[in-house]
């Protein structure tokens, strides 16, 4: 018997074919790959009992060998559903390694940094690639600097944003403002990269709130963001 369960409803092709779903919502996408029509029938196999099937061979980065795969266990899905990512965003920025139980965030196809969900492990966060790595393309004339993967795709929905994943700012960004918003608890540390950002001609700008961005609606983080003077 499948343990797989429902992520999302797609537009379904054989009802676009005949003029119909023009809401394109009738195609069930389940966990284990499989695809079910709710209105025509139309179906397709996955790839059963919620195997991970990896998109290539395992892949040597750094000292890590990774198998990254489409297919995400319940887990990790609901973390990143829970700060309101879409399906879209999900599948764009991460992976899944069923072996490591490693959430992999991906930018432009290369691994950046991994969450572990391994009970086992004492650590929570691999870095993969040492990279500044800049979230969202709109023009604006200032970065956004996060402190994690979910602040930068939600933030870098309207801003440009760039995520430290360590808390560091160095002089190699191509902007002369940069706006650093971490949660309320590193409001102190905030301060000490805004004073050091003097000597890099960068006007370094806190935000300081009690949550991290991730937390917030788009409309809040567009208030924040745009409420900086």
């Amino acid at each position: 018997m499948s343990d797989s369960f429902w992520l999302r409803n797609d537009p379904c092709p054989k009802c676009r074919e005949n003029g119909g779903d023009r809401r394109g919502d009738n195609l069930g996408v389940f966990s284990d790959g499989h695809l079910y029509c709710w209105k025509c029938g139309f179906h397709k196999r996955g790839h059963g009992n919620n195997n991970l099937i990896p998109l290539a061979p395992g892949r040597a980065v750094g000292n890590f060998r990774l198998r990254l795969s489409e297919y995400f266990e319940k887990e990790p899905l609901d973390w990143l559903l829970k700060y309101g990512l879409s399906f879209s965003e999900i599948t764009t920025f991460f992976r899944w390694d069923n072996e490591k139980k490693w959430l992999v965030f991906i930018l432009q196809g290369m691994p950046i940094i991994a969450r572990t969900f391994n009970p086992e492990d004492n650590r929570k966060y691999y870095m993969l690639q040492k990279q500044n790595v800049i979230v969202g393309l709109q023009q604006y004339p200032f970065l956004v600097f996060v402190e994690d993967m979910v602040s930068a795709i939600k933030v870098g929905r309207q801003f440009p944003t760039c995520p430290l994943f360590g808390v560091n700012i160095t002089d190699m960004y191509p902007v002369e403002r940069g706006l650093l918003w971490l949660d309320y608890n590193m409001s102190g540390h905030m301060m000490k990269i805004a004073k050091r950002s003097e000597a890099w001609r960068m006007k370094v700008t806190p935000i300081i709130t009690e949550l991290d961005p991730k937390e917030y609606s788009d409309e809040e983080i567009k208030q924040y963001v745009l409420g900086v003077k």
